[in-house]
């Protein structure tokens, strides 16, 4: 009876022990030390532009990893930060503007049919890059979807007249 009794003070002395600390978290204050964070400027493809589930939209893009950057670079004295942004009509949603894809059947690569997400038909208009290349404002954000390594130094890269082993409807470079 001692024994238990000596446990069970012990395990409530620990307990109001451990309950009685007080956290002291302050967060850090933002500093930019010797950064010089007035310019920054990604380049990279899909994933740098914004794009996500299938498809490139005005909401993506504020969540693309190089724009959440730019807002925090912007608390120690960063500039700003441009990106081609598309419109909300959006390229990739499905034609209702919804999302890009539904639940419906689809079969794998071993033959089985199963309920999962397949894509809706994409609509939306590429030109709504044009008031964007056409504005005037420098880039911060060279991200284009679909983009490959090889093809970053291509000249004429994104210009239609090129063909088609050079053109990409996403890319916003103009020869």
């Amino acid at each position: 009876m001692k024994q238990f009794l000596f446990k069970s003070f012990s395990l409530i002395l620990v307990i109001a022990f451990v309950s009685s600390c007080k956290t002291d978290i302050t967060p850090p204050t933002a500093t930019k030390g010797s950064v010089d964070a007035t310019r920054y400027v990604a380049i990279g493809s899909s994933m740098t532009a914004g794009y996500a589930d299938g498809a490139l939209s005005f909401q993506t893009q504020q969540n693309s990893f190089p724009n959440l950057i730019a807002l925090q670079l912007k608390q120690i004295g960063g500039g700003s930060f441009n990106q081609p942004l598309v419109s909300s009509s959006s390229i990739g949603v499905s034609a209702s503007g919804g999302a890009p894809f539904k639940m419906g059947y689809a079969t794998d690569c071993l033959g089985a049919t199963s309920l999962s997400p397949v894509p809706v038909a994409a609509s939306g208009d590429v030109s709504i890059f044009a008031t964007n290349i056409n504005s005037g404002t420098p880039f911060n954000n060279m991200g284009v979807p679909g983009v490959k390594v090889i093809t970053m130094v291509a000249p004429g890269y994104g210009n239609q007249l090129n063909g088609a082993g050079h053109y990409n409807p996403m890319s916003f470079y103009r020869s």
